[in-house]
């Protein structure tokens, strides 16, 4: 399979797919994220760099949320908040593939992440939407 050279990885997968993750911009990713999934608007979109959503989906979360099981807020929390190993799947797929309008498109790509009652075990789902680089929550 060749790899067309017309290929606008900034298209792909945002203008910061180049940039260091560093520790410092990591925490900020996780910051944000949180600040998304908790107080924005459904469908406001955030950009995030290609390794920071990686590291997004393979780190814990924990977040506050109404139980109503337990009729009070508490911590709701997930090992692994989605499949990281999924979503660079369909990063590395549109990279090869040899169908030009596939590249304007981008990666789109849906999830759920489960969130679990630390204390009584409820869960909440909560879908999230990662288009290139740039993640939403649905709902």
């Amino acid at each position: 399979m060749k790899l067309e050279k017309e290929i606008n990885l900034d298209k792909i997968a945002g203008k910061n797919f180049g940039k260091e993750n560093t520790l410092e911009n990591f925490k900020e990713a996780q910051r944000l994220f949180k600040e998304l999934l908790l107080s924005e608007p459904p469908y406001k979109e955030v950009e995030f760099t290609i390794s920071q959503i990686l590291g997004l989906g393979m780190s814990d979360l924990t977040i506050p949320q109404y139980c109503s099981h337990c009729k009070q807020e508490r911590n709701f929390k997930s090992k692994e908040t989605f499949d990281a190993k999924d979503y660079l799947q369909e990063v590395i797929n549109l990279l090869v593939r040899e169908d030009k309008e596939v590249y304007e498109k981008g990666v789109a790509w849906a999830c759920n992440i489960v969130v679990k009652c630390e204390h009584c075990g409820e869960q909440h789902i909560i879908p999230i939407l990662i288009k290139d680089s740039k993640i939403q929550r649905l709902g």
